[in-house]
């Protein structure tokens, strides 16, 4: 009878490299539950022991395999919008250096003169109508005939009001 087995002594007379020939990793594999040892891993204990070096690099791996469309797609940017405070983002806006590093500051300036000179274009109209007024009653009061309608060199030399 056997007394007692030495299972250091099985285990060294054990041909390892034989018995892994024989195994099927494939079938193995089927049979592991994937999600279940990836809940087990503790990932914090595990990005402490690596170092920043080898943290970038794998960063920089996932990062390359991220398809930005399709996270591009998922966000709600009428969700985004309502977050952002407008006033707090023009009050950001440093307004003189935006008008003196783009055209918008030619725009404005053009805008401003023309608008200084359309005032200037009107009241000149204006008192050039309070100017033919003044002038026509004028005539009718001293009972003028034959006055002519304008300017000789602006109506011509024949026109004549009533």
């Amino acid at each position: 009878m056997v007394s007692a087995i030495d299972l250091n002594e099985v285990v060294e007379r054990l041909d390892i490299d034989a018995i892994l020939e024989r195994v099927d990793l494939d079938a193995l594999l089927e049979r592991v539950d994937i999600n279940a040892v990836v809940e087990r891993i503790d990932l914090t204990r595990l990005l402490a022991r690596l170092d920043v070096n080898t943290i970038v690099v794998l960063a920089n791996v996932l990062v390359l395999q991220l398809d930005l469309n399709t996270i591009v797609d998922r966000i709600d940017l009428n969700r985004v919008i309502e977050n952002i405070d407008i006033n707090a983002v023009i009050e950001r806006v440093d307004l003189e250096a935006l008008v003196e590093n783009t055209p918008v500051g030619g725009i404005l300036a053009r805008t401003g003169s023309n608008v200084a000179a359309a005032g200037v274009d009107m009241v000149r109209g204006g008192g050039t109508a309070a100017d033919t007024a003044v002038h026509g009653l004028v005539d009718k009061v001293l009972r003028r005939k034959n006055v002519p309608a304008g300017p000789p060199l602006l109506v011509g030399p024949s026109a004549v009001s009533p």
